[in-house]
């Protein structure tokens, strides 16, 4: 990574407060807003019926190999999954499946309830796949040690960067967490990683790109070089800060 690339990013990080002021799509509203409801047509919806509960029984089971729920939470489970599909539009079976890979991150029961139905939203307000959705979200949520009651947050969070940034939530389901890769370690936020990667998109780089540096940044600043040192040095300078690259 050039000097340039790296004054380019310092420079994002610092410019972090302005670019996520007002933060946070909320999702609620999102939610309030979706077009309720889906319909199967009519014709053979006999065939159609029955095939779905094969498919979504499949994807119970799939599902209760990682989580291992009992009967009373399989049933909560089930109406949840049920509920979310009413009010997105989502197919059940999509959903269903979407909690195994919320349990593989350790989160189970109530909590994992709680991530699904904020990723469901997401992927519906975002375009997105299902799996895309919760993968990406629940993936953030791991870097920055993020419990159930704070998916939400962590979902408006995300799509502010898309608002304040030039990327879309796609882009954003498949970049965001490598740009948090080394962030928790330097004591950074997902607002101040996310506001930098905004800010990145919109004046010089593609999301990949953005990422890319991000990773590349904080990675270096876990075992600085003699160069990175000289750059934190002299861009502390620059701002009026006292830099003490000693300690970096």
């Amino acid at each position: 990574m050039s000097t340039l690339d790296l004054k380019v990013i310092i420079s994002a990080i610092d410019k972090t407060g302005a670019v996520m002021t007002g933060v946070g799509k909320n999702m609620q509203e999102m939610g309030q807003k979706m077009t309720m409801g889906v319909t199967l047509p009519l014709a053979g919806v006999g065939i159609a019926a029955g095939k779905l509960a094969m498919d979504f029984g499949d994807a119970t089971r799939y599902m209760n190999t990682m989580m291992g729920a009992t009967d009373e939470e399989l049933k909560v489970m089930k109406k949840t999954t049920i509920d979310l599909a009413r009010h997105t539009g989502k197919s059940a079976t999509d959903i269903m499946r979407s909690y195994y890979g919320i349990a593989s991150a350790g989160y189970k029961g109530a909590e994992a309830s709680k991530i699904l139905a904020v990723a469901t939203e997401g992927a519906t307000a975002g375009y997105i796949e299902q799996g895309k959705s919760v993968d990406a979200l629940v993936k953030v949520m791991s870097i920055y040690g993020k419990q159930g009651d704070e998916a939400r947050e962590t979902m408006d969070v995300m799509f502010g960067i898309v608002d304040k940034g030039l990327l879309t939530f796609d882009d954003l389901s498949t970049t965001f967490a490598r740009a948090s890769s080394f962030a928790v370690p330097l004591g950074l936020n997902m607002k101040e990683i996310g506001g930098a990667m905004g800010y990145l998109t919109k004046k010089t780089a593609t999301a990949e790109q953005a990422a890319t540096g991000m990773e590349g940044l904080t990675r270096a600043f876990i075992k600085p070089t003699t160069a990175m040192r000289d750059l934190t040095a002299e861009w502390a300078e620059k701002q009026g800060l006292a830099a003490d690259t000693t300690a970096v």
